[in-house]
Parts: C-alpha cells; structure tokens; sequence
C-alpha cells in the first residue's frame, strides 16, 4: 500500500492508462489527487492567461505557494465544500473565477496558527 504523501509518477499513466488497471485502491487515490491538484493548476494558468513566463500565477512573494482547494481542506480537515463556502472569511483564499479558488499555503498556516493561540 501507496502512503498518502507518497508521489506517484503520472507520465507512464498518461502515456497508457492502462496501467492503472494494476494499481491498488489506495494507489489509485494517491493518483487521482495529483491528477486534480495538476488540473487545479492547468485551470488556473487558463484563467489567468498562460503566457510564456507563467508570473502572472506566482503568488506574491508574501502568499508563498499556492495550494488547491483539495490540499487546503485536507489540512484543515474540511471537505472542499466548506472552503467554497467560507472562502470570502478565509484570508488565505484567492478566487480565481465563482468555481476556482487557489490558497496560500503561508496565509493558511499563519491563520491556523491565530487559531491555536
């Protein structure tokens, strides 16, 4: 069995799906949450028009990296419902487009760090 961290190299999947015929369960989640962190990525260069030099989506030096939504509501330990729904009281959420959110993964740890004290 795959640990959830674990990273799993797409291309050969991409290149012949098939072979995902052979992975476990397990393995077969820790896939398909790369493949929708690298779609959240794909669709926020789309929305923000993908240029030659992809700065128009680096967070500003003060965000840090950006997280998708899936990523932010596992640490949280939400579902990805609940951010969109408080996304306009999280100061860690940047809105792409009404569908489309990304998160600043060093506003997001500042804010749970608020939250502990």
């Amino acid at each position: 069995m795959i640990p959830a961290s674990k990273v799993i190299e797409i291309a050969p999947y991409l290149a012949r799906p098939n072979l995902a015929d052979g992975l476990t369960r397990a393995e077969l989640a820790t896939l398909l949450e790369q493949l929708k962190g690298l779609e959240g990525r794909v669709m926020a260069r789309l929305l923000l028009g993908a240029t030659e030099q992809p700065a128009v989506t680096r967070a500003p030096e003060d965000d840090g990296p950006m997280l998708t939504v899936d990523e932010a509501a596992n640490r949280l330990h939400r579902n990805r419902r609940w951010i969109y729904r408080h996304a306009k009281s999280l100061p860690f959420v940047k809105r792409l487009s009404p569908r489309n959110l990304l998160c600043s993964e060093r506003k997001l740890n500042r804010w749970l760090e608020q939250r502990k004290a």
